[in-house]
């Protein structure tokens, strides 16, 4: 009704079932857009009395308040600048959520206590808890004082907040808050939304940065989205704003050098569109809740892991595909540990120093960055690192240089191949170093030739309405530009772009099918009216259909839609949509019926190479042509990768689509004969010590 949400996630019904039956001291560790707020927002408007919640910056504050206002809950900011009114409010309880300072609550722990007597108190949140740390990145006096809140509030549960905590820094939160028997709850720290990537920088800003824009069709740059640029110095973030304002790319410049009122037009702009880009000092870290921003650029070495893990978390938080980029050079970590040196705490120095040098590893690397992200903040004894992204080419850069696609060819032919010139007279060379052991060690799979009967899980829809709903989502964007102004309200508040592509998708047609959108409560659900007028008027004139609920689903799974796919293999869109068409639908090679298609017999060349089954009679490789091509390979034996000396040899009313049709089909034979010839052997891989020697006899 409040939230939008259809139901909680796992540990966010832990967390809160504790808060409200237990009456229990949490401390919650959650990734950045996982859900934080709803822990402590929702046990008061439930128990329909008063949280408190505790956080470092105003402008934060000031969007959640906003926020929950649309969402018909009660909340207010509570600060030395409000007026007496307000406090009145406050103490009659008229606010749900009640949002204040460290230095605001720890200078009025009595109004605390009076709230707790006269209202009730369901939790008092700290969010941002790693501040409270001795360790912390973004350390705050005033949060040192929070000790006292447990003192004077014995049986209001106590909820530490944060995105950004090591094991010490957890036990360090429990001891500062003097916390009574937490319970610890922490989520994975993965992101797989978020592709993370290192290069160094050259110091030519614009240079360094080009790789990230985009060139717009009337002239100039443009960014794929919202981003914000993280340098190390007030006077890098005026460079790199001077840089990119010179491409005519609309940005800002935040940090502690302006006036308040500067930073705070800065950040408006920024939440509402008006600019695409913010290039900032760490001080614009955590105050930004913002859930569609697309890009994090480090142009400079980050200090440690807790404070770069802290800020690429400011990127795709509506769950979308976001990239983190990291540009530095081996100066910028000099310069950190020369700032450091200043230190005048020698055990914060030495602690200080040591996150340095793992951050350090981490731009060095040649391994998946992800997985040294997780193991710098996961319990050893509830370790998480084997994310299902990691190791492919969307997780980091790393591990999408590992294997170029290239290298795989030899793992998956019967036959000799260059693949590389450097390498020619490797495998000749390599008897006389028959003691050397492989990097990659051979094992079934790699030695496996067999083509695996697996379904095709499609996702399948036409071309035609993906391009209409992508239309679709764009009319949606623009509205909720138009919408969020009149109110002036950032856009991302009134509906993520999360939202618009579920619309999209689905297209509800009234307040009730809108309501079924996850993230829509009843309030936002009214103030997204307008939206649903675009849908019927935009279905209306394409002839889509509305509360289509099934289009998020792929379609039930028929026998014949089973394929033979080689392991490891995906078709592109393109050529998946010709395959289905021709091999499923029975659609012709000549008439289609959607006018943006054509059917590419090179689509089909790939997807039949890829190890998708063709109806080769109905493409036109009749029994007569095939057997007529297969004899012209037999006498005398020819290579089946040597096209020309095939093309040579076969009739010329044979085109070079039937031609190479008829070749797969004999490659992929001789491939599951291959098969057959050496199975025997593949249990010995298991077991025997591999030497370079045994892997050219067996070739």
């Amino acid at each position: 009704m409040y939230f939008g949400h259809h139901s909680f996630k796992p540990v966010q019904w832990k967390v809160i079932h504790s808060v409200l039956t237990e009456r229990r001291d949490n401390l919650v560790v959650m990734a950045t857009g996982y859900g934080k707020s709803l822990c402590f927002q929702f046990p008061p408007v439930y128990c329909q009395n008063v949280s408190v919640v505790i956080s470092p910056l105003i402008a934060l504050m000031e969007d959640q308040v906003l926020y929950l206002q649309m969402s018909n809950i009660p909340a207010c900011f509570l600060g030395s600048a409000q007026t007496k009114n307000l406090y009145e409010e406050v103490k009659r309880g008229h606010f749900r959520v009640v949002y204040m300072t460290p230095e605001f609550c720890s200078g009025n722990i009595p109004l605390l206590a009076q709230l707790n007597r006269t209202v009730g108190l369901s939790l008092v949140a700290v969010d941002e808890a790693h501040c409270i740390s001795q360790w912390g990145h973004d350390f705050r006096s005033a949060y040192r004082d929070l000790w006292k809140l447990k003192k004077n509030l014995p049986g209001v549960p106590i909820l530490a907040l944060t995105a950004t905590a090591s094991p010490s820094i957890r036990e360090d939160i429990v001891k500062s808050l003097n916390l009574i028997n937490p319970l610890i709850t922490c989520t994975s720290f993965d992101r797989p939304n978020l592709y993370l990537d290192v290069s160094r920088k050259s110091g030519d800003v614009i240079q360094d940065l080009k790789q990230f824009l985009i060139k717009k069709t009337g002239g100039g740059f443009a960014l794929e989205g919202s981003a914000i640029v993280y340098c190390p110095s007030k006077k890098e973030a005026e460079r790199v704003t001077a840089a990119l304002c010179k491409l005519d790319i609309p940005c800002g410049v935040y940090h502690a050098g302006l006036s308040i009122k500067q930073r705070r037009e800065t950040q408006h702009q920024f939440m509402r569109d008006e600019i695409q880009c913010v290039v900032a000092t760490v001080a614009f870290g955590m105050g930004i809740n913002k859930s569609d921003i697309r890009k994090v650029i480090h142009y400079g070495a980050p200090k440690e892991m807790e404070s770069y893990y802290q800020e690429i978390g400011r990127a795709g938080r509506d769950g979308l595909p976001s990239a983190c980029h990291v540009l530095w050079m081996p100066g910028d970590m000099a310069l950190n540990r020369f700032i450091l040196n200043q230190s005048k705490s020698e055990r914060f120095r030495d602690y200080k120093m040591d996150m340095m040098a793992k951050m350090e590893k981490y731009l060095n690397s040649t391994k998946c960055r992800r997985k040294l992200i997780l193991c710098h903040f996961e319990d050893k004894r509830l370790r998480k690192v084997t994310s299902g992204i990691m190791g492919s080419s969307n997780c980091c850069d790393n591990c999408l240089t590992h294997f170029p696609q290239n290298c795989e060819k030899p793992l998956y032919i019967n036959q000799h191949c260059k693949c590389f010139t450097q390498g020619r007279s490797w495998l000749s060379k390599a008897e006389d170093e028959r003691h050397r052991q492989l990097l990659l060690q051979p094992n079934r799979d790699l030695f496996s030739r067999e083509l695996h009967f697996v379904s095709l899980h499609y996702q399948f829809f036409s071309l035609f309405v993906l391009f209409l709903q992508s239309e679709l989502y764009g009319k949606l964007v623009s509205e909720r530009q138009k919408l969020a102004g009149l109110r002036d309200i950032p856009p991302a508040l009134l509906a993520t772009n999360k939202i618009l592509l579920d619309m999209a998708k689905s297209r509800p047609c009234s307040i009730s099918s809108l309501k079924q959108v996850d993230g829509v409560s009843e309030a936002k659900a009214a103030m997204l009216t307008p939206l649903i007028d675009v849908i019927l008027t935009f279905c209306q004139t394409h002839g889509l259909q509305v509360d289509d609920s099934s289009s998020s689903t792929p379609p039930v799974q028929t026998e014949s839609s089973r394929e033979y796919s080689s392991v490891g293999q995906s078709l592109p869109d393109s050529v998946s949509v010709t395959h289905r068409l021709f091999q499923m639908e029975h659609k012709s090679m000549v008439r289609h019926s959607l006018p943006i298609l054509c059917f590419n017999v090179s689509h089909l060349l790939q997807a039949q190479k890829m190890g998708c089954a063709v109806d080769t009679d109905r493409a036109g490789l009749s029994a007569s042509i095939y057997n007529t091509i297969r004899k012209s390979i037999a006498s005398p034996p020819v290579n089946l990768s040597d096209f020309k000396a095939i093309r040579s040899r076969v009739p010329e009313d044979v085109s070079n689509f039937l031609l190479r049709l008829a070749l797969y089909e004999l490659q992929r034979e001789a491939s599951s004969t291959a098969h057959h010839e050496i199975s025997w052997i593949e249990p010995l891989v298991c077991f025997l010590p591999v030497t370079l020697k045994s892997i050219r006899a067996f070739y």
